[in-house]
């Protein structure tokens, strides 16, 4: 997914439920002429100021981990962001 030496133009950012979707958006942007970087991780929401705790997730890291995932995405000043999750994860998301 990943091509060396060009800008990324896209992030996909989740838990394992964007895992799940990494091979069609990996044709896709090969299909377009893009590229994209995959930062996922089981068991921990792509949300800011929030963890749960679950096995195999980050747990209380989670909060630091998705606070330096939306500071690369800054400083790489990444175009587009694809933001994938399990929601009912969440309060208030059932």
């Amino acid at each position: 997914m990943v091509v060396r030496g060009r800008r990324t133009d896209w992030l996909i950012w989740g838990d394992s439920h964007a895992m799940v979707i990494i091979p069609a958006v990996d044709a896709y942007l090969k299909s377009i002429g893009e590229s994209g970087k995959q930062v996922t991780h089981f068991a921990t929401a792509p949300v800011l100021g929030f963890y749960n705790k679950r096995i195999g997730g980050l747990n209380e890291n989670a909060i630091e981990y998705n606070s330096a995932v939306l500071a690369y995405v800054k400083r790489h000043r990444v175009r587009n962001v694809l933001i994938v999750g399990w929601w009912g994860v969440l309060p208030g998301f059932k």
